[in-house]
């Protein structure tokens, strides 16, 4: 799934910012609420969405260098990521955040 499709769908990401169980008495939903909370926050700021982008596509290409996509298909390249943000870092999912929690 791609940044644009959530993105449409954000509203089924946002509701559970609400999400309640508990066991026990002790609250599980506490870590999908938090999680939720960071993903809604890294989708409404296009900015801080790049730089995760961009720091994911650096540790893959440092750990694991010749494996995942080019910068040109993920949109990290030095003139997509400072002079636009083009649709052409669609099915990039990301991972090795460093914003609190997420990767």
């Amino acid at each position: 799934m791609s940044v644009q499709q959530i993105k449409r769908e954000n509203y089924k990401l946002s509701s559970l910012t609400n999400f309640s169980y508990s066991e026990g008495g002790i609250d599980k939903g506490k870590p999908v609420r938090e999680k939720c909370n960071l993903l809604c926050d890294l989708l409404a700021n296009e900015d801080l969405l790049m730089r995760e982008r961009k720091e994911a596509f650096d540790y893959r290409q440092k750990c694991y260098p010749g494996s995942g996509p080019s910068a040109s298909e993920v949109g990290v390249g030095s003139s997509s990521l400072f002079n636009s943000h083009s649709s052409s870092n669609q099915g990039y999912g990301g991972g090795g955040s460093s914003h609190a929690g997420l990767g």
